[in-house]
């Protein structure tokens, strides 16, 4: 097999797509390296599942949860592990966990989040060969449940960023930085960045 035939079958992991919505060259870099030392969420110690089913059922959220349940999307070349899918006499839910956000939050600063949530929607309707009932982010910090709706619209875009990644990786070219540099201030990438 060339590398031609290799590149056009890429893969994508979906953590990498909320890095590249956030800063395209994080993608990039952790695409084309492995390390990077952990970031404070994931240092967070981690919740259990009886602490997720809790804060679920707490907002009328019932059924099944399978944790870390790897998807994958053929539609997109995309694959990962959801925090959690949760299924309820054949109604499939979507759960993402997140330290700290907020409903302003993610429209403002946090959108990346939101496509992380959708690839992870999309990914698990495939999987599971079923329509998504409901999408959540579950807020460890507040024990908060926010509902997001994943219609057309974010979907559209989803698509659109996954194509835009495939590009820079099977050319192997180096995307644009963030145009938000505040974001560059903590990176690790930064002094490799060019």
């Amino acid at each position: 097999m060339n590398i031609a035939t290799q590149l056009s079958s890429v893969k994508i992991p979906i953590v990498l797509i909320k890095e590249f919505a956030y800063c395209p060259r994080i993608a990039f870099y952790k695409y084309f390296t492995v390390w990077e030392p952990p970031t404070e969420s994931m240092k967070f110690p981690q919740y259990t599942k009886l602490h997720l089913a809790r804060i679920l059922r707490s907002y009328a959220i019932e059924g099944d949860i399978y944790m870390e349940h790897p998807v994958r999307s053929k539609s997109l070349g995309v694959y990962g592990k959801v925090d959690a899918v949760v299924i309820d006499n054949n109604k499939l839910y979507i759960v993402e966990v997140k330290l700290d956000t907020s409903k302003s939050r993610l429209k403002k600063r946090g959108f990346h989040h939101l496509l992380q949530l959708t690839a992870y929607t999309i990914a698990a309707e495939e999987t599971f060969h079923m329509p998504t009932e409901k999408s959540f982010i579950v807020v460890l910090a507040r024990g908060e449940v926010l509902e997001v709706k994943i219609g057309p619209n974010i979907r559209k875009m989803l698509t659109n960023i996954v194509k835009e990644m495939k590009k820079y990786i099977e050319q192997q070219t180096l995307p644009p930085k963030t145009p938000i540099k505040s974001r560059c201030n903590s990176c690790f990438y930064r002094k490799a960045c060019m």
